[in-house]
C-alpha cells in the first residue's frame, strides 16, 4: 500500500506569495496530482503569514524576502517538528519539476539522514555577493555571506531531503554559539542547513540521485541544460528532479513523463563520442525538428 509506505513523508514546495498564481498553479496541474494520488502529504511554503495553515499553504511569519531565506528554512523545520510527526522532509523549489513516482518508488532518500545533490565550497569556488542582485534591503545588497568554506552541502535550487533526526539536530544546533553564528554569517538557505548539519558531523549523500539542471543566463533568456549533461524525466531516463528555473515547461515536462524518448534533442560532434558526462560538451537543439531536419541530408553541418 503506498498510501501507507509514503505518508511518513511531507513534500514541501518552497514559494513565496508572488508565485502562488503561476509557479504554484503550474506545479498543481502537473507533478502535484501524482503527490496527491499516492496519499504523500505535502505543503505549500511561503512567508509573511501568522504561522497558520490555509488550506495546502503555510503562510510562516518570516519575512518573504530572498535574503532571508536562511531564516525562513529554520522557521520552516521548526513548525514541521512541532505541528506534525513526518519522518522525512522533501523540499523542493517552485522552480523545479519532481518526478513523484521515481523519486519515491526507487526508496533511496529513506535510507539517508541528509539526501541532495552534493555542492563543494571553497574559498575560489564560492560567491560571497550571490544574493546582492535579488536582495531587498540596502543592508543585504551590500552585505557579504560570510559563511565558513571549506563546505559541503546539499544543493536547494534542486531540492534536498531531511530526516526528522536531521531535523531535531538543525534546531538543537541554532541554539548554541556555533550555530547562532552561522545563522548571522549566512545568506544561502541550503549552505546554512548543510553548515549546521556538519556540527552534528551528518553529510549530504547523492546514491541514486539523477538530476536535470537548467539555467537562464539572464532574466528573459530561455533556461539551456548546465552542468550536469541529460534529459527532462522520461521512461527513458530516471531522472527524480528537474530544475527547469522557470514555470513555462510544468507541463510539457509532466506530459513527457510516460514517454520513451529522450528531451530536449541533442546534437553531438563527430570527432568524440556522446557523453553524459558532467561538464561534458553539448549542443542543444533549439530550433524545432522538422525545421532543422532538412538540414541532416547535407554533407557539412556546421
Amino acid at each position: 500500500n503506498s498510501h501507507a509506505l509514503y505518508n511518513d513523508t511531507i513534500v514541501v514546495i518552497y514559494s513565496c506569495r508572488k508565485y502562488l498564481k503561476t509557479r504554484i498553479e503550474a506545479i498543481r496541474e502537473s507533478w502535484l496530482k501524482d503527490v496527491k494520488a499516492m496519499g504523500i502529504p505535502y505543503l505549500i511554503v511561503v512567508g509573511d503569514g501568522d504561522d497558520g495553515l490555509h488550506d495546502d499553504v503555510l503562510t510562516l511569519n518570516v519575512s518573504d524576502t530572498y535574503e532571508d531565506l536562511p531564516h525562513k528554512s529554520l522557521k520552516l523545520y521548526q513548525w514541521i517538528h512541532s505541528h506534525t510527526d513526518a519522518q522525512f522532509v522533501i523540499k523542493v523549489d517552485d522552480d523545479c519539476f519532481l518526478n513523484v513516482r521515481e523519486y519515491f518508488h526507487s526508496l533511496s532518500y529513506r535510507k539517508h539522514h541528509y539526501y541532495g545533490r552534493i555542492l563543494e565550497r571553497t574559498n575560489f569556488t564560492m560567491d560571497r555577493t550571490w544574493h546582492q542582485d535579488k536582495s531587498n534591503s540596502i543592508h543585504a545588497s551590500q552585505s557579504i555571506d560570510k559563511s565558513p568554506t571549506p563546505s559541503i552541502y546539499a544543493d536547494g535550487g534542486s531540492s534536498y531531503s531531511l530526516s526528522r533526526f536531521a531535523i531535531t539536530k538543525i534546531l538543537e544546533k541554532t541554539d548554541t554559539a556555533e550555530g547562532h553564528n552561522l545563522i548571522l554569517s549566512s545568506y544561502m538557505e541550503d549552505k546554512l542547513i548543510g553548515d549546521i548539519l556538519a556540527l552534528s558531523d551528518i553529510s549530504p549523500a547523492d546514491e541514486d540521485l539523477s538530476i536535470y539542471i537548467r539555467r537562464r543566463m539572464f532574466a528573459t533568456a530561455y533556461p539551456v541544460g548546465m552542468w550536469s549533461n541529460s534529459f527532462y524525466p522520461s521512461n527513458a531516463i530516471p531522472i527524480k528532479v528537474a530544475h527547469l528555473d522557470t514555470d513555462k515547461d510544468m507541463a510539457s515536462t509532466y506530459a513527457r513523463l510516460s514517454e520513451d524518448a529522450y528531451w530536449p534533442k541533442k546534437i553531438w560532434t563527430t570527432i568524440k563520442d556522446a557523453s553524459l558526462q558532467e561538464h561534458s560538451n553539448q549542443l542543444e537543439l533549439l530550433t524545432p525538428l522538422e525545421q532543422a531536419q532538412p538540414l541532416f541530408k547535407e554533407d557539412l553541418i556546421v
